[in-house]
C-alpha cells in the first residue's frame, strides 16, 4: 500500500520529485512511517532475558511431560507391580484434570495473567513430584497423575499465552517457542533415566521436580501483567483460583 501510494504522488507531482519517509497515524495517533518499517514486529524492543524466560517455560514444560512419560510407568512397575490393565488406568488417569479444566484455566489465565498462574502451578508441580516416591496406593499415584497433568499442562499453556501477551503474537519468537519444546523433547528422556541409573526413583522424581522449580524461576524473570491484561486486583484471593 505505501509503494501505491507513493506511486500516486510520485504521477501528481512528477517524475523527479523526492519524497521523504512516509508518516502515517494509526487508529490511537501513534506515528508509524513508510516502507520497511510497517512490517517490524513490535518484538525487537522485548529484553533478552524476557524472551529467554518464555522459551525456558516452553522447554521445562514439555519436559516435565516427557519425564512422566518414562519415569512414572518405570517407576510404577518396579513398585507395585501391576497388571497392563491398571498401569493403562495410571497413565490415562493423568490427562483427566486438564480435559475438564481446559476452559476454566484459560479464564484463570485471562483473569490473573499468565505469570501468576505459572507460578501457583508450577509450586504445585514440586510438591506433587517430591510425594511420588512417599506414594504406596495406586489410588494417591491416580491422583498425583492428574495433578501432576495440571501443572504441567497449565505451564504449558502459560507459555503459548506468553507469546500472544509479551511477544505480541510474533511468529518469530512463536517458532523459538517451538524448537525450545523440541529440544525438551529430545534431552529430558536422557537426563531422567541418568538420574535414576545413577540416583535411583528417588533422584528421577526430584529432577522431575527441579525441571518444575525451572518453570518457577522463569516465570519470576516475566514482566507483571498489565492492567489490560489481567483483571484481577493486586492483592490475590482464594476465590480467584
Amino acid at each position: 500500500q505505501t509503494a501505491d501510494i507513493a506511486a500516486e504522488i510520485r504521477a501528481e507531482c512528477g517524475e523527479g520529485h523526492t519524497l521523504g519517509p512516509l508518516v502515517f497515524r494509526g487508529p490511537r495517533g501513534d506515528k508509524r512511517r513508510g516502507g520497511n518499517a510497517l512490517n517490524q514486529p513490535d518484538s525487537e524492543k522485548i529484553p533478552l532475558h524476557v524472551q529467554c524466560a518464555v522459551y525456558a517455560t516452553g522447554y521445562f514444560s514439555t519436559g516435565m511431560q516427557n519425564m512422566a512419560s518414562l519415569l512414572v510407568p518405570l517407576w510404577v512397575v518396579v513398585t507395585f507391580h501391576p497388571s497392563p490393565f491398571v498401569i493403562g488406568i495410571i497413565l490415562g488417569s493423568r490427562p483427566i484434570l486438564p480435559a475438564l479444566l481446559s476452559i476454566h484455566g484459560g479464564a484463570m489465565m485471562d483473569r490473573l495473567g499468565a505469570k501468576r498462574v505459572m507460578i501457583a502451578f508450577a509450586a504445585i508441580g514440586i510438591v506433587v513430584h517430591i510425594l511420588y516416591p512417599l506414594t504406596s496406593w495406586v489410588a494417591a499415584v491416580i491422583l498425583l497423575q492428574m495433578l501432576s497433568g495440571l501443572a504441567t499442562t497449565m505451564s504449558w499453556i502459560g507459555a503459548q499465552t506468553l507469546i500472544g501477551q509479551v511477544m505480541k503474537g510474533d511468529p518469530t519468537h512463536s517458532g523459538r517457542l517451538s524448537s525450545a519444546a523440541l529440544i525438551g523433547n529430545l534431552t529430558v528422556p536422557p537426563i531422567v533415566g541418568a538420574a535414576w541409573d545413577h540416583l535411583g526413583p528417588w533422584g528421577a522424581f526430584l529432577t522431575m521436580a527441579l525441571w518444575s522449580a525451572g518453570v518457577l524461576a522463569a516465570s519470576t524473570l516475566l514482566p507483571a501483567p498489565s492492567a489490560e491484561l489481567s483483571h484481577a486486583g493486586e492483592r490475590l484471593r482464594a476465590r480467584d483460583f
